[in-house]
């Protein structure tokens, strides 16, 4: 499993969080029905995101990742409780900037700015960058705000369990890594090529 799926696997905290935070300020427990939602999605998420790769990384990573999820989910249901703006367009707009301001005062805090060119962007990276803003950003980002205020926070969180379906589904699709096995297949043929190589003649 990749490090990109042990992220999958630790953000299944936004659920557990959005169940868990809105339960105590509620005072009441969630239902069965509820609990058997998360058990069922957080088990669906470790099959697809299995291969041992929930360990990879150091424990730092780990408790980050997990960390992340929750402090997510604390921030979604303050946003569903505090003051907002009446439209969810705007409220998503100023999410967005808010992070976008932020990112890039880590960026050029840690000193990213110098080492990136702008010749360094394929059309690959550019189609996959210009997916990820419209898609997996505004109109992502958009829909979560539009959900947290017309359903509970239990639902809204449940896209968690669809991430990695669409990651696989995507991965294979658009001739990504899908797990180890193409490159095994890929080391094999090159390992039988260097034997064949290795003949006189190199026949």
């Amino acid at each position: 499993m990749s490090s990109a799926q042990a992220a999958l696997f630790y953000m299944t905290t936004i659920p557990l969080g959005l169940v868990g935070i809105t339960a105590i300020l509620e005072r009441h427990r969630p239902s069965a029905r509820v609990l058997a939602g998360l058990a069922l999605g957080i088990a669906g998420v470790a099959v697809l995101a299995r291969g041992g790769g929930a360990h990879s990384g150091t424990l730092v990573d780990r408790l980050a990742l997990a960390a992340c999820g929750l402090l997510w989910a604390a921030g979604s249901l303050i946003a569903t409780r505090g003051s907002r703006p009446r439209s969810a367009p705007q409220a998503t707009a100023m999410q967005l900037a808010a992070g976008a301001v932020a990112l890039l005062l880590v960026s050029a805090a840690v000193g990213e700015a110098p080492a990136w060119t702008l010749a360094q962007l394929t059309v690959r990276g550019a189609g996959s960058l210009l997916f990820l803003i419209v898609c997996g950003t505004v109109l992502g980002m958009g829909a979560y705000v539009w959900l947290l205020r017309v359903t509970s926070p239990a639902a809204a969180g449940s896209y968690v369990f669809v991430n990695p379906i669409l990651a696989r589904g995507t991965g294979v699709g658009g001739g990504g890594r899908c797990g180890e096995r193409p490159h095994a297949r890929g080391g094999g043929t090159r390992r039988r090529r260097g034997r064949a190589d290795a003949r006189p003649g190199g026949h």
